[in-house]
């Protein structure tokens, strides 16, 4: 049986990770700074670049990608959106 387990990552303006088939399951704000928890498998390999890109709210949606999560940091409120590469 395959584990699967929620972990928090650093959000940036763009982040990039390989994990094994990600989910993500929150975006927000913690002690100040901005967080993504993403569940994914535990076996040892990655077969998906998942890549994460914040945008305020007004700003163009890049093409491709899927609204995963938006959050505020006062007075913005800013918007997640994910597009996944197999590898």
């Amino acid at each position: 049986m395959i584990t699967r387990t929620i972990y928090k990552y650093p959000l940036q303006i763009i982040t990039e990770l390989e994990l094994c088939d990600p989910l993500v399951v929150h975006v927000g704000m913690q002690d100040g700074e901005p967080f993504v928890w993403i569940q994914h498998a535990n076996i040892g390999f990655a077969n998906t670049k998942l890549t994460l890109r914040v945008i305020g709210t007004g700003h163009q949606i890049p093409d491709g990608t899927t609204h995963v999560g938006t959050f505020m940091d006062a007075p913005y409120v800013w918007h997640c959106y994910a597009e996944r590469k197999a590898l």
